[in-house]
């Protein structure tokens, strides 16, 4: 019975260490199959990262290229503008010194027609002097350069108006 006995621990001592050694290498397996899995998850989220960067580095891309693309435009706009702005300023600048020219061509006919107006109301003053020196009014001389000078009598100066209306109602002689 010993020698049964001893079987039956061995034996015992035996199927545990199998069964132990069936354990660690279930154990083991479990943990490359587990360490399998997570390299294969980390593979997969690594593959899906770079599709999902290159996704947005396409778009980045694309919307760089149309930023840029914008940008040209707007420049050629801004060029453009800034030509017409030049020729317009240029116009406009000789559109003022040709009304400057115009102006001082106006200025001096101005100054032309006050001189003749001078020169008229002083003829008017002597017309109307000489016409006053006159003792008759009667004459036809006298008449002639008094219907003369009723179409001009506004251009008689204030003074000599006054004279001549006060010796056309005869209160001076």
């Amino acid at each position: 019975m010993s020698a049964g006995k001893e079987k039956t621990p061995r034996s015992e001592e035996e199927k545990q260490q199998e069964i132990l050694d069936l354990r660690r290498g279930a154990l083991l397996r479990y943990v490359v199959i587990m360490f399998a899995v997570a390299l294969v998850l980390v593979l997969l989220s690594m593959v899906l990262q770079t599709k999902s960067s290159n996704s947005t580095i396409s778009e980045l891309h694309q919307s760089s290229t149309s930023a840029i693309q914008k940008a040209e435009a707007l420049q050629d706009t801004n060029r453009m503008l800034q030509e017409q702005l030049a020729t317009q300023k240029s116009e406009y600048e000789a559109k003022i010194a040709q009304l400057e020219q115009d102006a001082e061509s106006h200025k001096a006919e101005l100054e032309s027609l006050k001189a003749q107006v001078e020169n008229n109301t002083a003829l008017c003053d002597a017309l109307a002097t000489l016409v006053m020196s006159f003792g008759d009014k009667k004459a036809p001389a006298v008449q002639d350069s008094i219907t003369l000078l009723e179409t001009v009598k506004e251009w008689l100066s204030p003074s000599v108006a006054t004279q001549y209306e006060a010796w056309m109602t005869g209160k001076v002689k």
